[in-house]
């Protein structure tokens, strides 16, 4: 196992601990619950990025990225939604909040039946499939260049 593997492992086992103190505490708070969904957007990226890491062959590998970024994808909206909750601006940030959640569906459909969303993964920064971001990855805030890669 590699460094990075590591810190998603880490990274998980933090998150599962947050987890658990969320949900000792769900009833006590609204925002608690919102925070919760972002708290698991994160989690699943964490257990994703692990698998990733330690990813033995190629379509292992293309299938551990693809599921990082639904995780990815989801950290977006569920952070605007547990925020709106947080400042008792919900019912004004209502409209964005359902199109980010609608355009992160969206996202994650392109993510798993296009193969422009992620090109292709190989060697670079010691990391032996390291995904290259396609045309598609732009929902992410991405504007996708002829050897634009992700972050590790």
């Amino acid at each position: 196992m590699n460094f990075y593997a590591y810190s998603g492992l880490f990274n998980s086992v933090l998150l599962l601990v947050a987890e658990g103190v969320l949900i000792f505490n769900w009833k006590k708070n609204r925002s608690i619950r919102y925070f919760n969904l972002f708290n698991l957007s994160a989690l699943f990226w964490a257990i994703s990025y692990f698998f990733w890491q330690t990813s033995k062959n190629y379509d292992q590998a293309l299938f551990w990225v693809k599921m990082l970024m639904v995780g990815a994808t989801l950290a977006a909206p569920t952070f605007l939604h547990f925020t709106a909750v947080l400042t008792n601006k919900t019912k004004r940030l209502l409209a964005p909040i359902i199109i980010f959640y609608f355009l992160a569906l969206i996202s994650i459909f392109v993510n798993f039946t296009s193969s422009q969303y992620i090109v292709n993964l190989q060697t670079k920064l010691g990391i032996p499939f390291f995904p290259t971001a396609g045309i598609y990855y732009f929902y992410h805030g991405f504007i996708p260049e002829s050897n634009a890669t992700l972050g590790a």
